[in-house]
C-alpha cells in the first residue's frame, strides 16, 4: 500500500510539472512548431498601411513596409531580435503619401541598410502578449533614441523618442502579428515649422512563416 501511495504521488507530481514545462512562453517557432535558432534571419511585412498622425492633422501613409532582422534570443521565456533594415513605400512602390507634406520618403538612420549599426532591438516583455522596441542594442543598457526622418517637399522632419515603444503580439497563429496602435508619440527634434511638432504611429507587421507560442 505504501508503494502504491508513493506511485500515485509521483504521478501527481508529473502531471503538475508537464503543463508548466509545456506552457513556457513566449517562444518563436516555425510552421512546424520548431523553435527558431539564434542567428536566423527574419522578415516582417506590414499587415495594413503604416500611418503617422501629426499633432496638426497632417498624416503620412505608407502602403507597404518591410523589416528585416536577426534573432538574438529565443529562450522559451524571452524573444529578442535586432532590426537591421526597413523600407517604406507608397502604392505601386513609390513614395509614401501625405495630406500636407506631399510625397514622403521615410528613413531610419540607425539601421544597417541605411548606414547605421542596426541597433534597434525588439523583445517580448514580462507582460503577456506585449513587445518592446528599443533604440539600442539588445545587450546594451545605454541611453536610447528611436529616430526616423520624413524627407518631404518642405524639407526634413526629424522625429525621435527617448523611451521604448510598446505594442502587442498575437499567439499560436501563422503569421504572428506585431501591432502598435497610436500610443507611441514621437517629438520633432529639428526646427522645420512646416512639420508637425509631434505625431503618433499606427502599424501592424506580420512575421512571415513564424508564430509565437
Amino acid at each position: 500500500m505504501h508503494k502504491k501511495i508513493l506511485a500515485i504521488c509521483a504521478a501527481l507530481v508529473a502531471l503538475a510539472v508537464v503543463p508548466a514545462a509545456a506552457s513556457a512562453s513566449p517562444v518563436l517557432t516555425d510552421t512546424a512548431g520548431k523553435a527558431v535558432s539564434v542567428g536566423s534571419k527574419i522578415t516582417a511585412t506590414n499587415d495594413e498601411s503604416i500611418v503617422f498622425t501629426g499633432s496638426n492633422g497632417v498624416n503620412v501613409t505608407c502602403a507597404h513596409s518591410e523589416m528585416t532582422g536577426t534573432v538574438h534570443a529565443n529562450t522559451g521565456t524571452l524573444i529578442e531580435g535586432t532590426i537591421e533594415g526597413a523600407t517604406f513605400t507608397g502604392t505601386g512602390g513609390g513614395k509614401c503619401s501625405s495630406n500636407g507634406l506631399g510625397e514622403v520618403t521615410v528613413t531610419i538612420p540607425a539601421l544597417k541598410d541605411q548606414g547605421g549599426t542596426g541597433h534597434w532591438c525588439i523583445k517580448t516583455t514580462k507582460t503577456t502578449h506585449q513587445w518592446e522596441l528599443q533604440g539600442r542594442a539588445c545587450t546594451s543598457t545605454a541611453a536610447q533614441t528611436l529616430t526616423f526622418i520624413l524627407h518631404t517637399a518642405v524639407g526634413e522632419c526629424i522625429y525621435d523618442r527617448t523611451t521604448s515603444v510598446v505594442g502587442t503580439f498575437t499567439t499560436n497563429v501563422v503569421p504572428a502579428t506585431l501591432a502598435m496602435t497610436g500610443e507611441p508619440e514621437f517629438t520633432r527634434e529639428n526646427s522645420n515649422v512646416f512639420c508637425p511638432s509631434s505625431g503618433k504611429l499606427d502599424a501592424k507587421y506580420n512575421l512571415i512563416d513564424y508564430k509565437i507560442s
